[in-house]
């Protein structure tokens, strides 16, 4: 199945390139932040926005050295991306968390239209804090796999250049954590009407706090299609 990506950018572009080369996507759409000091001109700007402009002073010479590689062309010219295999969603705003989702809601779900064969992915690795959140949002709300990239850190600041992969992320918990709320008010029928085309999709554990455990296992037993990869492990909190 070919896949369809939405990513957040920031001022950092290896897993951005990371995401796309290891998941080949056949359309990608950057999310990025604008104006003089925005992530956009790490997308298409010109010359090396994204080469390390990071310096230190060398203690023997006094002269600042550069700490990383200066040289590097924007994201399209480093993976290939041609015109109509792309589109830009800039954020004029992207700490109004109320505007980001806003635009991304509705940019995913016509992403979600045009690209209905395609696997949905949203990678939340870069860009503000209020960005990543707001595709979070939009993505689970229209049926995305979310997605980060992850690597070795040398330190708190960023992941080492070299290191990074693109993974999925388990969001199978969360949407039963979701889906089994009545369970708290010992609902039986949403349970059964939700529940069982939840588990045949995902594989996951659930750790549960339940007041009356022994109840809850065998409203979850009796439902129909109860798959043995669901390893419900129930904790009497």
């Amino acid at each position: 199945m070919e896949n369809l990506l939405v990513l957040t950018v920031g001022g950092s572009c290896a897993p951005v390139i990371t995401a796309i080369r290891d998941y080949k996507p056949v359309f990608v759409c950057f999310v990025v932040s604008g104006g003089e000091k925005g992530s956009r001109v790490t997308v298409e700007g010109p010359g090396n926005p994204c080469g390390d402009s990071r310096t230190t002073k060398c203690a023997e010479c006094g002269k600042n050295v550069p700490l990383g590689n200066p040289t590097g062309p924007n994201i399209l010219t480093q993976t290939g991306l041609s015109e109509g295999k792309y589109k830009i969603l800039e954020f004029t705003e992207p700490d109004d968390l109320a505007s980001c989702y806003t635009q991304l809601r509705s940019v995913l779900a016509q992403l979600r239209i045009e690209y209905r064969e395609c696997r949905a992915l949203a990678d939340y690795t870069g860009g503000t804090k209020t960005m990543t959140a707001a595709l979070t949002l939009a993505a689970l709300e229209n049926g995305y796999e979310l997605s980060l990239v992850k690597g070795a850190r040398a330190d708190l600041v960023k992941v080492r250049n070299g290191t990074e992969i693109a993974a999925l992320v388990n969001i199978g918990e969360v949407r039963a954590r979701q889906k089994i709320g009545p369970v708290a008010v010992f609902d039986p029928q949403h349970l059964a009407e939700g529940i069982p085309g939840l588990l045949k999709r995902a594989t996951f554990s659930i750790n549960m706090l339940m007041p009356q455990p022994p109840k809850f296992c065998r409203i979850l037993c009796a439902l129909p299609h109860s798959p043995q990869n669901c390893n419900v492990k129930l904790v009497n909190g």
